[in-house]
Formats: C-alpha cells, sequence, structure tokens
C-alpha cells in the first residue's frame, strides 16, 4: 500500500472514529499498520480506541510505541498520561505530565491529569496508613505549581492539618 493510500486510509479510519464507528475505525487503522507498522497516527488513535473499550494495557503500549523515537507530540502525550492514570500507573502518569510540561508548562490537560494522579497515589499512601500531611505537602506543592504556571501569586494555597 502507499503513502498516499495509507493517508486514505487513515483519513477515513478518523472519520470513522470521530463518528463514533470505534470497530470500523480500529479495523482501518490496523489496516494501516500491516504495512506501514510505526506510523504514529494509526499506533495513538487505535490505542484511543482500545481505551475506550477498556483495554488499558493495549493502549498504553499502542501510544507508546507513537511516541517512541519521534519528537515529542503534545496531544499524544496528554492522551498518554491521561490513560496511564486510568490505569491506576499514576506514577508514570506523573512522569508522563513532567515531560510535557517541561515542553508546554502551560497544557491543562497535563496540569489536570498530573494532579489526578498525585491525589490518587496519595491516596494510596493514605490508605496505606503513611502520614496524610506527607500528601497534603505534595498536593499543596502541586495547587502552588499550577499558580505559578497560570501567572497567579503562589502564596495563597495552604494547607489544613
Amino acid at each position: 500500500m502507499s503513502k498516499a493510500q495509507n493517508r486514505q486510509k487513515l483519513q477515513t479510519a478518523f472519520s470513522y472514529h470521530q463518528g463514533g464507528n470505534l470497530t470500523r475505525a480500529a479495523e482501518l487503522y490496523r489496516d494501516v499498520l500491516k504495512t506501514d507498522p510505526d506510523n504514529i497516527h494509526a499506533l495513538h488513535y487505535l490505542g484511543i480506541v482500545e481505551a475506550s473499550a477498556g483495554k488499558l494495557e493495549s493502549a498504553k503500549s499502542l501510544i507508546a510505541r507513537s511516541l517512541s523515537g519521534h519528537p515529542p507530540n503534545i496531544p499524544y502525550l496528554e492522551n498518554y498520561a491521561t490513560i496511564l492514570c486510568q490505569a491506576g500507573d499514576y506514577q508514570s502518569a506523573i512522569q508522563a505530565c513532567q515531560e510535557g510540561l517541561r515542553l508546554a508548562p502551560r497544557s491543562a490537560s497535563l496540569l489536570y491529569v498530573s494532579a489526578v494522579s498525585l491525589l490518587k497515589l496519595c491516596k494510596l499512601v493514605v490508605d496505606a496508613g503513611t502520614s496524610r500531611a506527607h500528601c497534603s505537602d505534595q498536593a499543596a506543592y502541586a495547587a502552588m505549581h499550577k499558580r505559578r504556571r497560570d501567572g497567579l501569586p503562589p502564596d495563597h494555597i495552604f494547607v489544613a492539618r
């Protein structure tokens, strides 16, 4: 299959994807990957389809492949971090967010996923019986960092203990 045919097939797949026909979209994404196994767009969007079907491990793998060895793609990294968080891999989600925030410090999506992952991670720590204050400090740091990124003074953040 030629690059032009792959490009056309990807556009058709994306149309199906946007229209909600995820089964047909996934078939076309897989067809593209048969002839172009490193096509970052087919990998990414197939990963999104897999995530929406609850196949988070497959989704993580596909989107990680779409990011591997290519210049950072912030929207793809945002989706990857989101899926990592959904899969309960909060530490990896935070790392993905930090990588993205170095390149796009005002990404609301990355800041949000980072905060959610941090809070989920803190809940795990609290549930395990460790210090709640430690988690509150981390949450306050995340909030302060977000305020700084938004151009707001960080001095209005406090943590109730």
